[in-house]
């Protein structure tokens, strides 16, 4: 069962208490809730009170090969017979380095390429497409942003909001510097200047709000760009 952001908590309440019966009779049911940033946050406010989220194993979604990220925006437009990129042509290389296989990224770049074209009046994706797609991005991957910067800015354990937005620059600098193989949890906690315990804190919140992923066992940025953006923010 699928679901995106429905507008009516009514209806989340039904579809959460619905997969718990489920659960409850040890039937197999996969209950999948996508495509809607700051989701959890909803599910866990008191509009529909979802406590089934704490209870259910957590996954957090990887990024994306390149080729996978080609692929996810292609096909569907393949489909529709679409005039598309080939491999290796600036359109497409701009939409998937943007995109940096992060899924919600790619949607928004689906979508911005669809409106655009309509607006244009042909089903052709070049460059022209692109430049015309990269504003509506651009302005929804900052409103993304702001809900991120929320959620690093809330108190942990002992730390202030200002406290933990600190950390959590350290951290995008640690990570973004060390590259794509990452760090291990040893060598990202020494780039906090805290206590062990804090840190163990606040790496399990960074975790949970999906700053931080584990790949193979070693910390890597969830959102690169975010990270990135992170630390441009501080210099202002």
């Amino acid at each position: 069962m699928q679901a995106s952001a429905w507008g009516c908590a009514g209806k989340w309440r039904a579809l959460c208490n619905q997969s718990q019966a489920v659960a409850r009779r040890k039937l197999p049911c996969w209950l999948i809730l996508a495509g809607t940033p700051g989701l959890m946050t909803f599910l866990m406010s008191e509009k529909v009170g979802s406590s089934f989220v704490e209870r259910a194993d957590e996954m957090q979604p990887e990024l994306l090969s390149d080729e996978a990220a080609e692929e996810a925006l292609l096909k569907p437009l393949a489909m529709r017979g679409w005039t598309l990129p080939a491999a290796g042509a600036s359109a497409l290389d701009q939409v998937v380095d943007d995109a940096q296989g992060y899924p919600y990224f790619i949607q928004l770049w689906g979508k911005a390429l669809w409106t655009s074209a309509v607006a244009r009046g042909e089903k052709i994706w070049d460059d022209a497409l692109v430049a015309a797609a990269s504003g509506q991005v651009d302005e929804k991957r900052l409103r993304f942003y702001d809900g991120r910067h929320r959620e690093l800015t809330a108190r942990v354990g002992p730390l202030d909001g200002r406290q933990v937005r600190a950390a959590a620059e350290h951290v995008a600098e640690a990570l973004l510097t060390a590259g794509p193989n990452g760090m291990s949890g040893p060598a990202l906690e020494s780039a906090l200047p805290l206590a062990s315990d804090a840190c163990a804190a606040l790496l399990e919140r960074f975790e949970k709000v999906g700053f931080i992923v584990r790949h193979r066992g070693r910390w890597q940025p969830g959102i690169p760009s975010f990270a990135q953006h992170l630390l441009e923010q501080a210099q202002l």
